[in-house]
Formats: structure tokens, sequence, C-alpha cells
């Protein structure tokens, strides 16, 4: 199979935030921009994606007391500790990708 190199333009400050988030999945920029092309592909659709710009946006303390409210809910039903590494990293990138999407 021969590839393909694909490039695009995006903001600084994006490709940094978004690149932080990327790493914290456990994968690379280029495992998920080969997962887009190959879902679109595959699927013969191109997903749309928007970020509601008003949105109100917390303080690290009110983040806080979100996150842990989340925790302890979550522990009563599956629970941190029985968590995989995979899982416990696709949380912390998920709180993060909304914490990303409220400064947009």
């Amino acid at each position: 199979m021969s590839t393909a190199i694909v490039s695009g333009r995006v903001d600084s400050d994006v490709k940094d935030r978004a690149g932080a988030y990327i790493l914290a999945a456990g994968l690379t920029v280029g495992e998920v921009i080969n997962d887009l092309w190959t879902y679109i592909a595959q699927t013969k659709s191109v997903p749309r994606f928007s970020v509601e710009s008003d949105t109100e946006t917390t303080d690290a303390f009110e983040q806080f007391m979100l996150i842990r409210e989340q925790m302890q809910v979550q522990n009563t039903e599956s629970g941190v500790p029985e968590m995989t590494n995979s899982e416990l990293k696709e949380y912390l990138a998920n709180e993060k990708l909304k914490e990303y999407e409220a400064l947009l």
C-alpha cells in the first residue's frame, strides 16, 4: 500500500493545545489524521465539528469541584481504581477537551 502526505494549516495555539490532548489520549497526530481520513473514506461522510462560543468559562476551583463530583459518581458506578490506563487517559483527555472547548 502506498502512502501520501496530507498537510493543512491551523492556528499555532490550537495545534499546541490539540497536540497535548492527543498525546494525553495516547495517540499521535498522524494517527488522529489517519483515523479521520479512514473514517471519511469508509463512511463517505465528512463529520462536521462545531464548538459553541457562548459557553461560560469557569475558574480553576469550579472546574476542580465539577471533576470531583464526576469522579465521585464514577466511583459509585465503575470507579477510577478499576479503570485501565487507556480508560483513565481517555477520561482525562475528555476533561481537557471540555476545558479547551470552553475557551473558544
